[in-house]
């Protein structure tokens, strides 16, 4: 009984270390948006982008720090992208003003999620405006692959001791043949 809870809060503890170094991923998807301009242009897009850490104040993020970003307008087809906002209030929605330039100029559609949304791992619906307005933000952790020396270490003496643990079985009612 001792050995099966050894072992299972020696595997916990082996599964649990977090990834050293790990980056922040928002991968950012709109639906729809307001009609803007005249023809009403129904605009749809998204951007994906990589922080060192999550957004704890507003953050603007130019274009050139982006891995993707797409917008398009029902009536003007393909628009280039503009800088993107990430926004977390406290005490309110956490927003995403999503850039891009239409014919008439740069233009920025916000996007409202629960809050804590920009500080949490998951996947968020917009939360206002219904599907007048639909964005999804999804949170993840990328990269910090290597664990640290100190969890290395924690692995291999954990690895080490499960070893010796089950080295160590217990023998009576084995009979043991010998030949001479």
């Amino acid at each position: 009984m001792k050995k099966r809870l050894f072992s299972a809060a020696v595997a916990t503890l082996v599964f649990s270390i977090a990834p050293a170094n790990a980056a922040v991923r928002y991968d950012f998807q709109a639906f729809s948006s307001f009609p803007l301009g005249q023809p009403q242009d129904v605009v749809t897009g998204s951007f994906s982008l990589i922080l060192s850490d999550f957004v704890t104040s507003s953050t603007t993020v130019p274009f050139a720090d982006l891995l993707s970003c797409s917008a398009t307008g029902s009536v003007t087809g393909a628009m280039p992208c503009d800088e993107q906002i990430l926004s977390p209030q406290e005490g309110f929605d956490d927003y995403v003003l999503f850039g891009f330039f239409q014919p008439l100029g740069p233009s920025k559609v916000a996007y409202y999620f629960t809050p804590g949304a920009m500080s949490a791992l998951g996947t968020y619906d917009s939360t206002l405006f219904g599907q007048d307005q639909a964005g999804r933000l999804t949170v993840s952790l990328v990269g910090g692959a290597v664990p640290e020396p100190a969890s290395w270490a924690m692995m291999i003496a954990g690895f080490g001791l499960v070893g010796g643990m089950m080295r160590r079985r217990n023998t009576r009612g084995v009979t043991k043949i010998s030949y001479a």
